[in-house]
């Protein structure tokens, strides 16, 4: 997905879905709602990949995400949601170039999930970058 100008990471390529996880929400409540939220789709599954710590800047504060990492799928059409602009579809391999070709175009959580769930996707000056998986 290519990010709404308003948002962290403005026209560059970031998860599909994402968010953060009301009070009171469980992690997957927050997922079935962000999936919906962000690329129209009710009907998921989804497959956990663990959990990282990451750590960026915003607006001069240092912060700390923690995020779970799923896989998802769905049957759905899948709609754009307001905090994106574009969807890109990619092969593995397209990604792979685009990665080590064209680093500039995505964003920094994207390759902090790839780094740690997906490093085989990064060219190796990549690696390395983040904070580590937790357990």
């Amino acid at each position: 997905m290519r990010q709404s100008s308003d948002r962290q990471e403005p026209g560059l390529l970031v998860s599909a879905v994402g968010g953060h996880v009301r009070a009171g929400e469980t992690v997957i409540a927050a997922l079935r709602r962000e999936s919906k939220e962000e690329i129209g789709a009710s009907k998921i599954t989804h497959k956990y990949l663990g959990k990282a710590i990451f750590h960026r800047v915003v607006n001069g504060k240092n912060e700390n995400h923690l995020h779970h990492i799923y896989e998802i799928s769905s049957t759905d059409k899948l709609v754009l949601g307001e905090e994106s602009t574009a969807f890109e579809d990619l092969t593995t391999g397209d990604l792979r170039v685009a990665l080590r070709d064209h680093p500039e175009w995505f964003g920094a959580s994207l390759f902090f999930a790839f780094e740690h769930f997906y490093g085989d996707l990064l060219p190796n000056a990549y690696k390395n970058q983040w904070s580590r998986k937790l357990e």
